[in-house]
């Protein structure tokens, strides 16, 4: 793991996105000196998180649950359970009924619970830090 060391002359203190990262990208992609220096990787700040959180971590406007749980981990075989209720694995909305909650694996590699045209949040009474369970069936 390296530290970057290099900054930008005129850096803000909070669009480190615009003023840092993006002009370190683009010197790397130019193969520009970036000064950087070794760190160990586990004093890098997360190193120690989880790749998989078994909860809530997003709802988005329609209320479906974007997981921390990485799709790849799964099965379609495998049922998440989320306050009481089982669901099964479903590839498109259009699969189930109106109303039929399910998971599926969502735009980013992670498994999303969801509802075909209704808020699965209000219908599962779920929130941002609800856990969920993993069920896998055998085939």
């Amino acid at each position: 793991c390296q530290r970057v060391l290099w900054r930008p002359s005129n850096m803000s203190q909070s669009f480190h996105g615009r003023d840092l990262f993006a002009p370190v990208l683009l010197r790397y992609l130019a193969n520009e000196d970036l000064i950087s220096e070794p760190t160990p990787c586990d004093a890098i700040i997360g190193s120690d998180w989880s790749a998989q959180l078994s909860e809530i971590i997003y709802i988005d406007h329609f209320g479906n649950g974007v997981t921390g749980l990485v799709a790849t981990s799964c099965s379609e075989l495998t049922q998440l359970i989320i306050n009481d209720t089982q669901l099964a694995h479903t590839r498109v909305f259009a699969e189930q009924e109106v109303g039929q909650a399910f998971w599926y694996k969502n735009s980013m590699g992670l498994l999303e619970i969801a509802m075909n045209q209704a808020p699965a949040n209000v219908k599962l009474g779920f929130e941002v830090g609800t856990p969920v369970f993993i069920l896998t069936k055998k085939a």
